[in-house]
Formats: C-alpha cells, sequence, structure tokens
C-alpha cells in the first residue's frame, strides 16, 4: 500500500505503530498508542494550520509545495512550550519527532517553519532569530528556508513551532507532510 501511495503522492507520513516498542516501552499501551495518535493528530492539525491560518508572516501550500515537491527524506516534526525560553525549547521539540518512520538529522534542501504565538507581547525577533538558527543549523549549504509566523491568542502553549524539511537522505523511506 505504502509504494502505490508513493508512487502517487509528492510525501507520505508514516507513523509505525510498532515504535512505541523503542520509543515508550514502559509506558502502558492504551497511553502509548494515545501518544502515537497525538503525533498524527499535531501532524494534521500543523499542516491545516500552516495552509489555513493568516499571520504576521504567511506561508501557504505553495510554500509547502516548493519545500516538498520532488524531494527525498520527508520529515514533518511540532514543538510545543510554555515560559522563559519557550521559542528555542518549541524549535528543537519540532526537530526531534521520534514516532516518524524517517528520522530528521540534518542536511536539508528545503524547510518551512511556521511559528504561532500565544501573545505578541511576551515574543520579540530575537525569539523569532532564535527558532530559525536551531532550524537552519539542520539545514544542506545551500538550504531554502521559508517561515512564517502567526498570532494565535486562543492556543494553549505560548510558542508552537512547525518543522517541515525536505530533500535530506533519510532511511530511503518518506515519511512526511
Amino acid at each position: 500500500g505504502l509504494a502505490a501511495l508513493r508512487s502517487v503522492c509528492d510525501s507520505v507520513l508514516v507513523i509505525p505503530n510498532d515504535r512505541i516498542m523503542t520509543v515508550s516501552p514502559r509506558v502502558a499501551i492504551n497511553a502509548a498508542f494515545r501518544e502515537v495518535d497525538d503525533t498524527l493528530r499535531h501532524s494534521i492539525q500543523a499542516i491545516s494550520d500552516v495552509v489555513a491560518l493568516e499571520g504576521i508572516l504567511n506561508v501557504d501550500i505553495n510554500d509547502v509545495r516548493t519545500v516538498v515537491a520532488g524531494q527525498k527524506g520527508i520529515y514533518l516534526g511540532c514543538g510545543a512550550a510554555d515560559g522563559e525560553g519557550s521559542a528555542q525549547r518549541a524549535a528543537r521539540q519540532a526537530l526531534t519527532n521520534p514516532y516518524l518512520e524517517n528520522a530528521f538529522h540534518g542536511g536539508a534542501k528545503g524547510l518551512l517553519v511556521a511559528v504561532s504565538i500565544k501573545d505578541e507581547n511576551r515574543f520579540s525577533a530575537t525569539d523569532l532569530n532564535g527558532i530559525l538558527a536551531e532550524v537552519r543549523a539542520l539545514g544542506g549549504k545551500d538550504v531554502n528556508l521559508i517561515h512564517g509566523m502567526a498570532y494565535r491568542p486562543d492556543q494553549l502553549e505560548d510558542i508552537r513551532v512547525t518543522v517541515i524539511a525536505a530533500g535530506f537522505e533519510g532511511t530511503g523511506k518518506a515519511a512526511a507532510a
């Protein structure tokens, strides 16, 4: 089934249920499956937010296409944090998604970074630069980095960061947005 999907899609998000054996081996099985389900839910919500939310710096479906079209090694990660240092913590979390089939260790040709902030008065240009530096460090030499930012006063966390990376050599299986 995956081979058929990959032949007609730019990218495929694969979250194997058996990954809970290595990521959450000591967690109760119901809680572990909820973690996997949350990974899928957050991924779908992140893509929906990237293309649907209007922001200060807009990204849209064309930006997603620019990053993922025709690329190998697709990765999607989401991070959220509160309080002091939340911007870089959320970025680091977005760069580490242990449930995806394809790990991301850098060298991306394309990066899309979407940031949403709960309180515009608690986020600075330094915070944005910190997030972008954290993500850019995993880009290849000539990385195409596209970023966007939106204010979402209704979100629970102070900051959310979504990273879509493409064009890096992964495990040979595409896992993606």
